[in-house]
């Protein structure tokens, strides 16, 4: 499930709501591998977003937001530092050229 609320600064938010896996999406954030999120990011941004959301996982288990990105989220929400710099479209790109490498191996 996911929600598409705008932060108080008018930054559009995606938070793909989890009941678990916390460790994991984590983890994912931590090495820039969300390809869920930055699916629903491209999708916003072909649909006429003005610029690329905000991106977070909301655990339900733990009550927990996971996100990248810092003061979009509230105060309590754990504020990730993926280890390169790549962004959601950046990603995808990649996704991109990596699916077409391997359509043309088929």
């Amino acid at each position: 499930m996911i929600s598409s609320p705008r932060a108080a600064d008018g930054t559009e938010a995606v938070v793909d709501i989890k009941w678990g896996g916390r460790n994991y999406r984590r983890k994912s954030l931590l090495a820039n591998s969300c390809l869920q999120l930055a699916t629903y990011s491209q999708l916003r941004r072909g649909n006429g977003a003005a610029q690329s959301p905000a991106l977070s996982y909301f655990i339900v288990m733990d009550s927990t937001m996971l996100s990248p990105r810092p003061r979009v989220f509230p105060p309590n929400a754990e504020i990730l530092q993926p280890g390169s710099e790549e962004n959601a479209a950046q990603y995808w790109q990649r996704f991109e050229r990596t699916l077409a490498v391997a359509q043309a191996a088929i």
